[in-house]
Parts: C-alpha cells; sequence; structure tokens
C-alpha cells in the first residue's frame, strides 16, 4: 500500500501458494518483489534507493542489493461455518481448483493404472457425479492436471517472473526456477509416473511430450531475452537452453 509517504507491505502466503512475484515502478525506481515460504524479497532494480516498511519494519533498499525477510506466520482464522441445515458453496473456479488438486495426488501416489475417478471425487469432496459433468473419462482428468501444472511451469519461467535480474543472473534465477520445478517431490514423482508407465498408456505420453517441449519452449524464451538485454553472445540459444536443462536435471 501507498499512504503518501512510504511503501508499506505485509506479504503472507497461504499452502496453497509456494510463490509470488510481481514488479511495480514508484517514483521513478523500479522494485521486484518475490514472495516465498521461506521469506519475502526486495529488491530495487532500477532509481534511486528507496525505503519500505516491511510489516512495520523500517527497510532501505539500494539498487542492485536484494534483501530478503522474514514473513510472520500466517494467522489461524477459523473460517464461518454456514446457517444449519444449508450446504457449502463453491464457486466454479474453486470446485475446478479442488478437483485438478485432487487428481494430481490421485495420480502421482496411485499411477495412472490405479488411479480412480471416485477416488479423485472424495479427495476433492465431490461428487462423482459433479466430476463427470466436469470431465468425461478419466484420460480427459489427467490432460486436466497436466494443464494447471503446464500453466503453472509456463508462468514461474516468464521473463515477468524472472525480470528484475539480468545476464549471467537472469540465467541463475531462470536455472533455480527451473530446479525447482523438475527437481521437487512433485518433479521427481512425476518423472517416475512417465518412466513406469508412459510405454502402456500413450495419452500419458503425449501429456508430457507437450509438457516438455513447451517449457522448453518457455526457458529458452526467457533466455533469448536476457542474452539480448546484456548482450550475452549466445550463438545457438536452443543448445545452450538444452544444455543448461540437462545439467539441473542430472542428465547425461
Amino acid at each position: 500500500r501507498d499512504y503518501g509517504e512510504v511503501l508499506t507491505f505485509a506479504p503472507r502466503l497461504p499452502a496453497s501458494i509456494t510463490r509470488l512475484c510481481f514488479r511495480l515502478v514508484y517514483r521513478g525506481r523500479r522494485l521486484r518483489v518475490e514472495v516465498t515460504p521461506e521469506g519475502a524479497r526486495y529488491e530495487v532494480t532500477s532509481g534511486n534507493p528507496l525505503e519500505v516498511l516491511h510489516h512495520g519494519e523500517h527497510v532501505r533498499l539500494e539498487q542492485g542489493e536484494a534483501v530478503t525477510l522474514d514473513l510472520p506466520p500466517v494467522p489461524d482464522v477459523e473460517c464461518p461455518a454456514p446457517p444449519p441445515g444449508r450446504p457449502v458453496q463453491r464457486t466454479d473456479a474453486e470446485v475446478r481448483r479442488c478437483l485438478v488438486e485432487a487428481a494430481v495426488t490421485e495420480f502421482l501416489e496411485a499411477g495412472y493404472a490405479g488411479a480412480r475417478v471416485a477416488e479423485v471425487a472424495r479427495r476433492a469432496g465431490l461428487s462423482t457425479r459433479t466430476v463427470y459433468r466436469l470431465v468425461a473419462t478419466k484420460s480427459e482428468l489427467f490432460e486436466l492436471a497436466v494443464s494447471s501444472r503446464l500453466d503453472a511451469a509456463l508462468l514461474s519461467l516468464s521473463i515477468g517472473q524472472i525480470g528484475g535480474s539480468s545476464g549471467i543472473a537472469g540465467i541463475r534465477e531462470l536455472s533455480r526456477v527451473y530446479a525447482r520445478l523438475v527437481l521437487s517431490r512433485e518433479g521427481v514423482q512425476t518423472t517416475r509416473l512417465l518412466a513406469s508407465e508412459a510405454a502402456r498408456f500413450p495419452e500419458i505420453s503425449r501429456a508430457f511430450s507437450r509438457f516438455a517441449e513447451e517449457v522448453a519452449r518457455a526457458f529458452d524464451l526467457t533466455l533469448s531475452i536476457l542474452d539480448r538485454e546484456a548482450a550475452l553472445g549466445i550463438r545457438d540459444v536452443s543448445a545452450a537452453g538444452e544444455m543448461l536443462r540437462s545439467l539441473i536435471a542430472g542428465r547425461e
């Protein structure tokens, strides 16, 4: 918030969100803010020093010197109960989000062959009829789960999220984001699912091929922008991106 004299921030992250990043321009300065469970990172990427408030604490930011501060815990607030006899109503967006998260968990834990639509419905707190109203088959449910993760991956690799760091620093940040994507617990489980069941189920192979291609394309696009902005002189961005991703993932 801007109270006229100083920018005030009080960021917190709910358990369902693992990263939030945004940029803003304030009185001739460019500021990048990244919030993760580990803390809030502030950096003035251009312009004069800036003083901000972080949860009531005065912090002075110098250009190019990132400052990371701890986040207070999210208060444990009990949601109000609905009136007696009235069921809890969820929006379509909430229903879809619950369905996607339940589907991802079920596919990763049970595998594609062992996953059951009825179990996905139970995890999401939905009726099986509601699930089939949204998706017609288990294959379509799997595609929905993969697409949701793909959208999040493409956003995290975009220049808008990496922006604020340039040149070699930007490439390091891009590499860190990609490492979180492929080396996280979910990323490792996904790789195991692909290795164990892709041969039996072509839909798995198709889905993950599309996922890998689009992630590689997003990675290379951001790498090319960082190269162009800092005049790094990378001759073949596609080959450099493939080599960098292989090093991160530990592939030969």
